[in-house]
């Protein structure tokens, strides 16, 4: 699950986020200051709940603790990461966990607010700003939604290949919308487990872009703005033209489409 994984700590397993830093960096990091901020946990009967860091450890390395690495971690649960499923070898498993997750997180915004629930809106940038890393589809039907300020100030610290990886290839940077947002992040994800690989993987690798995009984020900016998608359908030529289009259109501002065209 990336930076997010079950561990064992006080005797129990508990869900933990590897915020990258020793104990001293960890003192100094804004990241202490997402501790107190929840995420959610949808119920498979779509009941929304509140999920919340307990504390910190410190996982030893060599023995010292001081150059151990510090985990957040809160109540255990179990299941994969929607990156971690889009990217893995079992396409219908991983279509099929990402039509329940985006289907539970989409009913779970639309409903009323009550106590203890966050208002749609909310709701969907909990689940897009930090990327389908932090979205972890439940081994009881259920989805996790990690809190996006811990997670997302973790995930910075493990380096720009991880980040990449984990979230800037999947979401819209600075989005007004987030249900646009959530739509581009599924249009990427259902992009990536029929082609087999990222939606402008192929425009990279063609070198199309030129020399000046170094920046993950600033290049991936100017590929959607610039819609320098390769159209799945010539990827996947035996996909059904509507269904091929649908996912592009997910991914295009200008079609601007949301997630209930597929």
């Amino acid at each position: 699950m990336g930076i997010v994984s079950r561990r064992e700590h006080g005797g129990e397993t508990v869900l933990a986020i590897d915020t990258g830093m020793t104990a001293k960096a960890f003192s100094h990091s804004r990241v202490q200051q997402s501790l107190t901020k929840p995420g959610y946990r949808i119920s498979p009967d779509g009941a929304v709940s509140e999920w919340l860091a307990m504390g910190t450890f410190c996982e030893e390395d060599g023995g010292q603790d001081r150059f151990g690495r510090i985990f957040a971690y809160g109540p255990d649960f179990t299941g994969n990461s929607l990156a971690a499923e889009a990217c893995g070898e079992d396409r219908a498993r991983a279509w099929g966990l990402l039509h329940r997750c985006v289907s539970a997180i989409l009913r779970a915004s639309q409903e009323r607010i009550g106590p203890g629930r966050p208002d749609g809106a909310e709701l969907l940038r909990s689940a897009t700003e930090a990327g389908p890393g932090a979205v972890i589809c439940g081994d009881d039907g259920s989805v996790l939604l990690v809190p996006a300020g811990l997670y997302l100030g973790s995930l910075a610290s493990h380096g720009e290949a991880i980040e990449t990886a984990e979230r800037l290839r999947w979401t819209l940077h600075r989005p007004g919308d987030p249900g646009r947002a959530l739509a581009f992040m599924t249009g990427t994800l259902a992009y990536r487990i029929i082609a087999g690989k990222f939606p402008f993987e192929s425009i990279l690798e063609n070198g199309l872009t030129g020399d000046g995009y170094a920046n993950p984020a600033s290049s991936l900016a100017t590929l959607v703005n610039a819609e320098a998608v390769m159209p799945l359908a010539l990827e996947r030529p035996e996909l059904r033209p509507e269904a091929a289009a649908a996912i592009d259109g997910m991914i295009l501002p200008s079609r601007a489409s949301q997630v209930d065209t597929l």
